[in-house]
């Protein structure tokens, strides 16, 4: 004779996994998981979409701020940088102000591009001392020896963006050239 109830629970028994759970339950989690997981993605796009947004915006906003500068007859320092305080206090004193002005960009305190130099830019009892890349720290020039030696070679170079982006400037285009300021005549 067949025990029938032992042919009745084995269906039952195959439909049951370890941990006590049927598969229908299993099935089920597995749903809501996908279901959460497709609602992530889509937020994770939307998030990435709006992030891009704002990079974009932030570069327009930078190119504001260049264009605004450029306007400006003097270099204006960072805040906070008492470095580019005596920066700016010597290029808006210097008699090639507008060329220098347009020449040095500040990027992070002591960091700094001049065309397309960088240069490391120290203060030594109160007086600058710049520091082109590429040597080492080993020669140390006056702001007025730099400036002497450098300004002829940079001013008239296009200037490649090198994609820096730091706190308070940073540029946005790809190649900008120098301009020769418009002097005003009297009427």
């Amino acid at each position: 004779m067949v025990n029938v109830s032992n042919k009745v629970a084995a269906p039952v028994v195959a439909q049951q996994v370890a941990g006590g759970q049927s598969t229908q339950q299993l099935e089920e989690e597995l749903s809501f998981a996908v279901s959460d997981n497709q609602e992530i993605i889509q937020e994770l796009k939307v998030v990435a979409f709006e992030n891009e947004s704002l990079k974009a915006h932030i570069q327009s906003l930078d190119a504001y701020i260049i264009d605004l500068k450029a306007q400006i007859e003097k270099y204006i320092p960072v805040r906070d940088d008492p470095c580019d305080k005596v920066m700016s206090d010597k290029i808006n004193s210097h008699k090639n102000r507008a060329v220098l002005k347009n020449l040095f960009r500040w990027e992070s305190e002591g960091l700094y591009a001049f065309g397309n130099k960088q240069i490391m830019v120290f203060l030594q009892q109160g007086a600058i001392k710049i520091s082109v890349k590429g040597t080492n720290g080993k020669v140390l020039l006056e702001f007025n020896e730099f400036v002497d030696l450098y300004t002829a070679s940079e001013k008239d170079k296009p200037i490649q963006d090198q994609s820096y982006s730091s706190p308070g400037r940073s540029l946005t285009s790809s190649v900008k050239y120098y301009i020769s300021p418009v002097k005003k005549t009297k009427k």
